[in-house]
């Protein structure tokens, strides 16, 4: 059964401070998930600008506007890399793992995930850590 894991998306138990937890692997939908939660964080331009430029002449407001136009219709969009950084953070990890528990347990909020994961050592969070790459197939070995 090479991979049936993995083809059939089948979570994995884990055991956290005595309590079992069953984690799914991230999907597409999750990594869209991801995305609208950094765009989410992200300033927008026009409005910072806006406040910033209105004690400016108007011509230099008129240019900032412009430019904050530019930027924002780049920064609708989220690289690979982005994402990969975000998921390292400890906002990025408690969401992910949020997302990755909601299918089995979900009753549990993004607050009661924050609050287990800011309970947890060191040593539990890098085994928990090694067990959302495996499980959603991101590990060095692929599984």
């Amino acid at each position: 059964m090479d991979g049936l894991g993995r083809a059939s998306g089948a979570g994995k138990l884990i055991t956290i401070q005595g309590k079992d937890y069953i984690l799914s692997p991230l999907t597409i939908r999750h990594f869209g998930m991801v995305e609208q939660q950094i765009l989410s964080n992200r300033p927008n331009p026009l409005k910072m600008v806006a406040e910033a430029a209105a004690d400016l002449p108007e011509e230099l407001a008129a240019e900032m506007m412009k430019q904050a136009y530019n930027d924002a219709k780049k920064s609708n969009t989220v690289s690979a890399n982005e994402v990969t950084e975000w998921l390292e953070t400890f906002e990025g990890m408690c969401y992910a793992f949020f997302l990755m528990l909601k299918k089995e347990q979900p009753e549990m909020t993004h607050e009661e995930v924050y609050d287990l994961m800011s309970d947890m050592t060191p040593q539990e969070m890098a085994q928990l850590q090694e067990d959302q790459s495996q499980v959603s197939g991101l590990d060095e070995a692929g599984n």
